[in-house]
């Protein structure tokens, strides 16, 4: 079950960074405090399998077109991988923000990195998005 994060707990803060840290070696610049207002201003979601934390997404606004929101990261446990959770992380937390007025998205990935562009067709064969191709790495779904 896909859970919109509302309220900031420091172990779950902590929990979330090593989920990325765990997938990119880094936390790509992301550290407890750089969450607290992507929660409170952005949206992050998170899947549980067998009562943990298995992944989480980031959304964030587009300041200059109404409806688009622009995801800004996808994550998984290493445990959680090929479970089908990530997709499902993907999917559910999608079709949540048509309720806050989104009617857009749009991510950017690395056409080599075979992980991104396997998200990205399991988003398009699961969810029958329309996935446009921009500037070589921008996918908008619309």
């Amino acid at each position: 079950m896909v859970e919109l994060i509302q309220r900031i707990e420091p172990q779950l803060l902590k929990t979330l960074v090593d989920i990325e840290v765990s997938n990119f070696s880094t936390a790509a610049g992301l550290d407890e405090r750089m969450l607290v207002p992507l929660i409170r201003h952005g949206r992050v979601f998170i899947i549980r399998h067998e009562d943990q934390i298995a992944g989480l997404c980031r959304y964030i606004l587009d300041w200059e077109v109404q409806g688009k929101a622009y995801l800004v990261c996808i994550s998984a446990n290493n445990y959680a991988r090929n479970k089908g959770l990530a997709t499902s992380l993907l999917k559910d937390s999608i079709s949540h923000l048509p309720r806050e007025g989104i009617r857009e998205v749009e991510l950017t990935v690395s056409l080599d990195d075979k992980r991104q562009s396997l998200c990205i067709g399991k988003t398009r064969d699961l969810m029958s998005l329309n996935l446009k191709k921009m500037n070589m790495d921008r996918v908008s779904t619309g």
